[in-house]
């Protein structure tokens, strides 16, 4: 019997042991409502929507376009963004002002995120914008997160890139603006891409060779309990 039980325990030991902390999300990775390259808006905004970046998953998902004195939008869908450890959406649209005086093109989008990994946290968010301006044009974004972190760009004078870091949370929603402004004098604002993704604090994974130490320890601890209880017997 102890022979058998040695044999167990070293074939325990010697199966090759991938562990890793198990994602417990029930919706689908976004890459599956791409059509022609794009994630429809309408797709994204259905009702019990959900679909995620890497281990960060997106829902709720509101665009809201407004326009004023000739200003005009375009909606055309979301792309995946995943770079430099950051995982979220690029909303890919059309904003013009077309030199009118006065005109806004603006964009609000809203949505509610999460990390999926059990024991992993939201450290980052980032926001790009791609766009022009000429003349007294100007394109600004303005993010609120519900944990208080905001992120802003305003072109001029740039850059076209925000970030922000804050204590980890396990979800977030956020509001997003961006306007295209053409002031009173001759001028225009255009716009065509905004990025909105976060990065995240892994919890560390114990390595293979530690649980397999863990194991010889549980084994020996094992033996030592039969060995003692057998002396017990005998006296």
């Amino acid at each position: 019997m102890r022979k058998a039980w040695i044999l167990t325990a070293a074939a325990v030991v010697a199966m090759p042991l991938t562990l890793t902390a198990f994602p417990a999300w029930a919706d689908s990775a976004c890459s599956v409502y791409v059509v022609s390259g794009f994630i429809p808006v309408a797709t994204a905004e259905g009702s019990g929507f959900s679909c995620h970046v890497g281990s960060i998953d997106f829902s709720n998902i509101s665009v809201v376009p407004t326009t004023s004195h000739g200003g005009q939008v375009t909606l055309t869908g979301f792309t995946i963004y995943s770079q430099g450890g950051e995982s979220g959406l690029t909303l890919n649209y059309s904003a013009n002002t077309f030199g009118n005086p006065n005109a806004t093109a603006d964009v609000g989008w809203t949505y509610n995120v999460l990390d999926n990994v059990v024991g992993n946290t939201i450290v980052d968010a980032y926001a790009a914008v791609s766009g022009s301006v000429m003349g007294s044009g100007v394109i600004s974004v303005d993010e609120t997160l519900s944990n208080g972190a905001t992120l802003s760009i305003n072109i001029p004078p740039g850059p076209d890139i925000a970030s922000t870091t804050f204590t980890g949370v396990s979800s977030l929603s956020a509001m997003k603006d961006l306007e295209n402004y053409t002031g009173s004098s001759a001028g225009n604002a255009q716009s065509s891409l905004l990025t909105n993704a976060f990065s995240e604090s892994v919890t560390a994974v114990p390595e293979p060779a530690t649980w397999a130490m863990m194991l010889l320890g549980f084994v020996g601890l094992f033996f030592g309990f039969r060995q003692s209880r057998r002396r017990v017997s005998v006296a």
